[in-house]
């Protein structure tokens, strides 16, 4: 029952608050008062563990409420932060970078937040950076000094920051697409399903997408996920 409730299906609640505690089902009506408006008791966000259960039942709330636009403002705490990061990165990986940029504009500094998040929000915002405007700019400089503010042990913002500097030293015309072709396939960097998305795109649009090469071969800055996947923020 647990379970179903970690995926966002409430089906099973009726059952499982039966089956708890007294005090395990006054906390459990609480996570779930909580969910309809995205905001608990600070000793419930506090509480690492239910921050996978937490997540789930808010993407859960917000699918319902048909508000997919909502954005979560990561400066009431860690949780918060953390949600609003996973959010969007996912909004990234649907390929709605306006969303994500909205949403990591709304990041500030804030001494409660994991520092690994900013490093993942200061790559994020990064990596939009390098997305062209209307006229074809990108702001390169931008990318370049949010990576070197955070690249202090971390090897992957390391390699990044000299993809950047050697993008900014190309022409141009000379410059392969911006993009990170796993993400653009809306997979996480790295992910081995790429050949199997690639194939399913190109069956669908077999008159106008071509196969390229593999994201192996692109040498471009991917998206970091350090502390994404865990709900307690372990790397």
């Amino acid at each position: 029952m647990l379970t179903a409730l970690h995926r966002g299906d409430q089906s099973l609640l009726f059952d499982l608050r039966a089956a708890l505690p007294k005090e395990q089902r006054k906390l459990l009506q609480q996570v779930m008062d909580g969910a309809q408006v995205g905001r608990w008791p600070e000793r419930i966000t506090d509480d690492r563990r239910l921050w996978g259960l937490l997540s789930a039942l808010w993407k859960a709330s917000i699918r319902a409420e048909g508000r997919q636009d909502r954005l979560i403002d990561p400066n009431l705490g860690a949780f918060y932060a953390w949600q609003a990061y996973r959010t969007a990165h996912g909004r990234i990986l649907a390929g709605d970078l306006d969303g994500a940029l909205r949403q990591v504009k709304l990041f500030r500094r804030n001494e409660a937040i994991d520092e690994r998040i900013d490093v993942e929000v200061d790559n994020l915002r990064a990596y939009l950076s390098m997305r062209p405007d209307n006229r074809r700019r990108e702001d390169l400089e931008r990318a370049e000094r949010l990576l070197n503010g955070a690249v202090d042990g971390h090897p992957q913002v390391r390699r990044n920051l000299a993809l950047v500097r050697e993008r900014r030293q190309t022409p141009s015309n000379n410059r392969e697409s911006w993009e990170d072709l796993y993400v653009a396939l809306g997979l996480p960097h790295g992910d081995p399903r790429w050949t199997e998305r690639w194939r399913e795109l190109s069956r669908r649009h077999r008159d106008d997408v071509l196969l390229p090469e593999a994201p192996e071969a692109r040498r471009v800055p991917v998206i970091l996920v350090v502390c994404v996947g865990d709900p307690r923020g372990r790397q």
